[in-house]
């Protein structure tokens, strides 16, 4: 071929790759052509060319090889190193002095035949192992109920060694309203093609019942595997008519299936009434390389071609309504529950929130019957019962203070308008009714520093003129008012019937938090 050149020529080529020197004949290797047997120039190319090779010498050894291996491909067929180029006593000699390229490119021709020689070592094996689904057969028997029992016969063709298969069965499909459709099987028994029951493992995942079966033996053979189960809701029941939808291999197969068929029997009503369609494909599909046959109650589905990898088959039969029994409304429920367990969500928190109050939330029982109140206690003041109730004194109690004195007969509120020329305001003027000296026996503490605060300079006084000094007072009134965590007598808490006071109960939880 044109494109393919000599040995010798390959192999300079190559080294003037390297090296990126040319190399002619001069003799003796190692010895510049000026300077032959010289040991003292120093500046010969002989010496430069020697001392730069010993730098680069261990760095090229992988660039060599390389070459080497381009400059063999180039070559075709013909290899320096085969019989023929040993005929050609030719030597490529380097004038500067450096090693051989021949010892290289030996060398690195023999890295490469190694390394192509691991590799095939490796990749054999896994060549050679492998494993599909010759034949995919099933007999459904559809029963009057129902119920659907089915039998796989599955045979398998395994190349190399394996332990088994794993037949994932898809359980959960798509409900009306965005609800979920599970089907509830029980699996009967898993055998070999003899008869002789094989060791598996059931589990649910991912919407698919995955049956893990174990099988021995199988090395470079041919096994058969049968699968016996029981379907509680195979049919579909719709308002119009029922349904028969099934996926009778799956599409969750690694490997192809050379051939699968269905055979499918239906109870003996249903004669001459049956309507029947199957796709293939992987899932979503809607290709139809796949024969059906309606035979009386009995109907058969074939595929035309193999199915690919994550293919499968599905049947679909039209059945009348009222052909086959219907089961009843807590049947249904019962299925609707088991397959949409997320129904149960509300229920489950009520029962766990119940719980909880009932243990942890209720309020103590205080010993004693408590009979509801209408008006606060003997002896209790507004600003106090509000302490109590709300665990603090709010501005409201003040004001309520001022209103209770008023009802008491303490002082007298009288409302007045200030007319101006255009706006008009409105303000309250406080009497003062009661002698200072009827306010130590009658009054409590709080409720004194109110009105010495309120009535500072008379017996007359407005709303108005508090705003800028009443304030004042309002951090001795709130100290006065909490004198009642000490009361002298027990009407505050004692009477109302509490068993603990309030700051002593918020002492008690709010404490160790801090």
């Amino acid at each position: 071929m044109s494109s393919m050149i000599s040995g010798d020529s390959s192999i300079a080529e190559a080294s003037r790759f390297v090296s990126g020197h040319g190399f002619t004949d001069s003799g003796k290797t190692g010895e510049c052509a000026q300077h032959r047997g010289c040991m003292q120039h120093r500046g010969c190319v002989q010496h430069r060319g020697r001392a730069a090779l010993q730098g680069r010498e261990s760095r090229s050894e992988s660039v060599t090889a390389l070459a080497a291996v381009a400059t063999i491909c180039r070559a075709g067929a013909r290899s320096p190193f085969s019989p023929a180029a040993k005929t050609h006593p030719k030597r490529i000699v380097n004038p500067n002095g450096l090693q051989p390229v021949r010892n290289l490119l030996l060398a690195g021709a023999v890295r490469c035949s190694l390394l192509l020689a691991c590799i095939l070592a490796l990749a054999a094996p896994l060549a050679a192992k492998s494993w599909r689904v010759a034949d995919f057969q099933d007999t459904i028997t559809v029963q009057g109920d129902g119920s659907t029992i089915v039998n796989e016969r599955i045979t398998l063709v395994f190349i190399g060694e394996w332990h088994g298969i794993h037949r994932f069965i898809p359980v959960e499909y798509p409900g009306p309203r965005g609800t979920n459709y599970t089907l509830f099987f029980d699996v009967t028994s898993i055998t070999d093609g003899s008869g002789n029951k094989l060791k598996y493992d059931s589990s649910i995942a991912r919407g698919f019942r995955d049956l893990k079966i174990y099988i021995p033996d199988a090395v470079d053979t041919t096994r058969t595997v049968e699968i016996d189960y029981m379907v509680k809701n195979g049919i579909r029941y719709f308002e119009d008519h029922d349904e028969f939808y099934w996926n009778v291999t799956g599409n969750d197969w690694p490997v192809p299936i050379d051939h699968a068929s269905a055979s499918v029997r239906m109870p003996d009503n249903t004669v001459g009434s049956l309507r029947a369609q199957a796709f293939t494909g992987v899932y979503g599909s809607t290709e139809r390389e796949v024969t059906s046959n309606v035979n009386g109650s009995d109907v058969e589905f074939e595929t035309t071609n193999p199915l690919p990898m994550r293919g499968g088959m599905t049947v679909d039969i039209y059945i009348p309504k009222g052909l086959l029994k219907e089961p009843g409304a807590l049947t249904k429920l019962g299925w609707f529950l088991a397959s949409n367990p997320v129904v149960f969500l509300p229920l489950w928190t009520l029962a766990v929130m119940l719980t909880l109050w009932w243990y942890k939330g209720r309020d103590p029982d205080p010993g004693i019957s408590v009979a509801p109140m209408y008006e606060p206690p003997p002896g209790m003041s507004p600003a106090e019962a509000g302490t109590l109730i709300e665990d603090t004194i709010h501005p409201r109690d003040i004001t309520s203070t001022l209103v209770d004195l008023a009802v008491r007969g303490y002082v007298k509120i009288e409302e007045t308008v200030d007319r101006g020329l255009i706006f008009h305001h409105k303000d309250y003027v406080f009497h003062l009714l009661k002698p200072r000296e009827q306010w130590e026996t009658d009054l409590a503490p709080h409720e004194r520093v109110m009105l010495e605060n309120v009535f500072v300079g008379g017996s007359e006084t407005r709303l108005s003129s508090l705003k800028n000094r009443f304030y004042t007072a309002i951090p001795v009134r709130k100290a006065c008012t909490c004198s009642i965590r000490n009361p002298p007598t027990p009407i505050a808490c004692w009477e109302s019937a509490l068993s603990l006071c309030p700051w002593r109960s918020r002492s008690i939880w709010v404490g160790p938090i801090f």
